[in-house]
């Protein structure tokens, strides 16, 4: 079996809903499914990172992506030409674009609610792969597309994300944190996560506790942003903020297993795998008060409306002034996220595959 995959958007490490679980999808079933070949298909220079094994051939089609023309060029004149010459049995779209010039047959990730998606793209695939019922559902009655066609494969996250024992925990927190207890926020500087929301919650949160408190801000591309680089050089608690950068997966799941607590509030979200990945890690998290994340948490997690600062501070003040509650979160959500496993998920995704080239 030969299965092509558009990676354009598998180039960077850090947890984003745009490409973690597909990438951590793709590495396993390289991995597991030796006897078969793939091609990973990408429009610039890939880190060789991305080969996994000796059964992935890389193939490079250039494209900016600049505008809709060149997107729209690259999607239905430049990857059909590679697609016939190679004439894989499956087309994997990461990135929720179809080819709309190929008899291909394709399989389409969706695995968020405020992704902007046309519906011709869904039409065109023949499965569609999302991460939680909330996202199936939402599918179902935006697009009336017929359930039969999506499949929910449930997330998860590497073994690397762990409870770690004190020391490493100190040497983390004298690494990042001055040695101070932090709060870690996944999201970065995209729009949709409200990292400005959680910048005003975490005023709140230090005018009410006068906590030394850090706050640690994930994101590779977080330096890229200058609007709000230069918006956190006026912001009054900006000695307490560190903007994380560009960081190995090992190096984020160490920072993560010695959070305080992690803060996950998206405005729309079906993705899951920040919830998974600090409950397996043994933290406490606070994330929006919606049915895709408590189909994942459960009772779990401190849920808030993450277009409410005051709601997001006032759960971060309650994980902090009780501590038994936070111990208890922090057991229960190890039992929680062992629901979750890899060898479930590529066994599942496997089975979708199968039926995609049926």
């Amino acid at each position: 079996m030969l299965i092509a995959i558009n990676t354009t958007t598998l180039t960077q490490n850090q947890l984003d809903a745009n490409n973690y679980f597909p990438l951590e999808l793709l590495t396993n079933i390289t991995q597991q499914y030796k006897q078969h070949q793939f091609i990973f298909i990408f429009n610039k220079a890939y880190s060789g990172q991305l080969i996994f094994n000796k059964n992935v051939t890389p193939i490079i089609i250039k494209s900016s992506f600049k505008n809709s023309l060149t997107t729209t060029y690259w999607y239905n004149v430049k990857l059909p030409l590679v697609l016939k010459k190679h004439k894989p049995d499956l087309l994997i779209q990461t990135n929720g674009i179809c080819c709309s010039n190929t008899k291909i047959s394709q399989l389409l990730f969706f695995l968020d609610a405020s992704q902007n998606i046309l519906v011709k793209n869904l039409n065109r695939a023949k499965k569609i792969v999302t991460s939680t019922n909330f996202n199936k559902q939402h599918l179902i009655e935006k697009f009336n597309l017929d359930a039969n066609k999506i499949n929910v494969i449930q997330s998860a996250v590497e073994n690397i994300f762990k409870p770690v024992n004190t020391d490493i925990r100190q040497q983390t927190k004298d690494g990042y944190a001055d040695g101070r207890e932090y709060f870690l926020f996944f999201g970065g500087v995209n729009p949709n996560n409200n990292v400005m929301q959680v910048l005003k919650a975490f005023s709140m949160f230090k005018k009410w506790q006068y906590s030394n408190m850090k706050l640690l801000i994930e994101g590779s591309l977080i330096y890229k942003n200058e609007d709000f680089v230069n918006k956190i050089k006026t912001y009054k608690y900006r000695d307490d903020v560190l903007l994380l950068g560009s960081l190995s997966k090992t190096q984020i799941a160490t920072i993560t297993a010695s959070a305080y607590c992690v803060l996950y509030t998206p405005k729309a979200s079906g993705f899951v795998s920040p919830i998974i990945a600090a409950m397996q890690s043994g933290v406490p998290i606070i994330t929006m008060n919606n049915i895709g994340m408590q189909e994942t948490g459960g009772n779990i997690p401190l849920y808030s409306n993450s277009n409410q600062p005051e709601d997001i501070a006032e759960q971060m003040q309650l994980i902090y002034k009780d501590e038994n509650l936070r111990t208890n979160l922090m057991q229960k959500g190890v039992e929680q996220a062992s629901k979750f496993s890899w060898e479930k998920t590529i066994e599942n995704f496997w089975n979708v595959i199968e039926e995609a080239i049926k």
